[in-house]
């Protein structure tokens, strides 16, 4: 009886002596997506000049909580990176359009005066408006990976409509349309062809006014009077 006790003594020591440690169970690791998000915040704090520890310090959070909650963290702390980074930054007020274009968008508002008396219409000029603004909101999250933050320069509008429809969109080429350097050109040029591709994607007509052009005027009035 003791040499039995004595080995099943044995063998549970052998057992303990010899098994293969347990090993640590891994965290959860967070979604792709959150993890994408987590890295974007990580780039614009650095960008900002803003500490990342507290961002990092929320990181092992995003594994024990669901994906929901996870985002809405992390929208929180986008939210209060932006409030921290506007508190940094030096920005001031700029005017809507340099000597140039303010100089065209008298004669085009003069020109809309004229048609709309002519043709008793109420067309109405609007400056630096975002091509986003132009598109359904359903559309716009994926068209800010397309177009960007570009702006067109002006758009007239039919504000009898009720909803401030678009006629078309004008865009001035001044002297300083194509910067100073190949690199100012390339980039303007690639802009254009954006805004282009975007205003015929959505059929809304586009006219492009050269510096020292004379001709645009009657092109205007066409161009709001024919399309609807």
């Amino acid at each position: 009886m003791e040499i039995l006790i004595f080995c099943c003594i044995f063998v549970i020591i052998l057992f303990l002596a010899f098994r293969s440690p347990t090993k640590p169970k891994k965290p959860k690791s967070p979604d792709n997506e959150i993890m994408g998000d987590f890295f974007y915040l990580k780039r614009m704090r650095e960008k900002l000049g803003l500490p990342s520890k507290p961002l990092w310090d929320i990181k092992n959070q995003l594994a024990n909580i669901d994906k929901q909650e996870a985002q809405k963290k992390l929208g929180e702390f986008a939210h209060q990176t932006k409030l921290e980074g506007l508190k940094n930054m030096q920005i001031k007020t700029k005017t809507l359009l340099n000597g140039e274009e303010l100089q065209v968008f008298h004669q085009i508002l003069r020109i809309i005066e004229q048609i709309n008396l002519k043709n008793k219409r109420n067309f109405a000029i609007y400056p630096q408006v975002s091509l986003r603004a132009l598109i359904t909101q359903e559309d716009a999250k994926e068209f800010w990976f397309v177009a960007g933050n570009r702006y067109v320069d002006f758009v007239v509008v039919d504000s009898r409509e009720r909803y401030l429809y678009p006629k078309c969109v004008i865009e001035y080429f001044g002297s300083g349309h194509y910067g100073k350097t190949q690199e100012d050109t390339i980039r303007a040029i690639r802009s254009d062809e954006i805004k282009k591709a975007v205003l015929s994607k959505i059929n809304l007509p586009l006219l492009i006014i050269q510096e020292n052009d004379t001709q645009w005027q009657n092109a205007l009035e066409r161009i709001v009077m024919q399309f609807r």
